[in-house]
């Protein structure tokens, strides 16, 4: 399989399990928290933003980033579903679907050590988000288990399909995901 078709099969996997959780079939948990993923319009293309974003980097930082996002995504978790609190926390996640944007669209470029902290920060964000909203008698780390699979297989699809998506299609493609995602950020800022 080349990049392309490997970027679409983690994006079908993912909408799979999003449609299972849809309809009634996740377990409390591991499951739970893939679909948790996939259910948030925000999240998805976030994820895949990250992936795009991140595909712009040499090799190594190309999966660092997913990787540490994940991670970070995971911390942030944890630390709502132990009652921890961060304040304004929808707001921030719609201002990093805006800066994800324009990182996407290279008009904001940074060094590779700021963009990877940068990104740790949107993954504190998003797992914050996620982890307020976990149900009760949910095992937290199941369900961040679950969670962070699922965000981790959307940011690969973003990675992998970003070199066959402009390969094919110019980057036009890249520039109107860029313009959903800062789209998105601006309608939550505003909602």
């Amino acid at each position: 399989m080349n990049r392309y078709q490997w970027g679409i099969a983690g994006t079908a996997v993912t909408a799979l399990l999003g449609f299972a959780g849809y309809q009634g079939l996740h377990t409390e948990g591991l499951i739970s928290g893939m679909t948790s993923s996939v259910q948030s319009p925000n999240h998805v293309l976030t994820m895949l933003g990250v992936g795009l974003w991140g595909a712009q980097f040499k090799r190594f930082t190309r999966w660092l980033i997913p990787l540490l996002f994940a991670g970070m995504m995971s911390v942030g978790l944890i630390a709502a579903s132990f009652g921890y609190f961060i304040p304004y926390n929808n707001l921030l996640i719609a201002v990093s679907l805006i800066i994800l944007a324009l990182l996407i669209f290279g008009i904001l470029r940074l060094k590779t050590v700021v963009g990877i902290a940068l990104a740790a920060s949107f993954a504190t964000f998003q797992g914050f988000g996620h982890g307020a909203e976990i149900q009760p008698g949910v095992s937290p780390a199941a369900y961040s288990t679950g969670f962070t699979i699922a965000s981790f297989l959307l940011q690969s699809s973003g990675i992998l399909s970003s070199a066959a998506i402009t390969r094919r299609f110019g980057i036009s493609p890249l520039k109107l995901f860029a313009m959903l995602c800062g789209g998105a950020g601006v309608y939550q800022l505003f909602s």
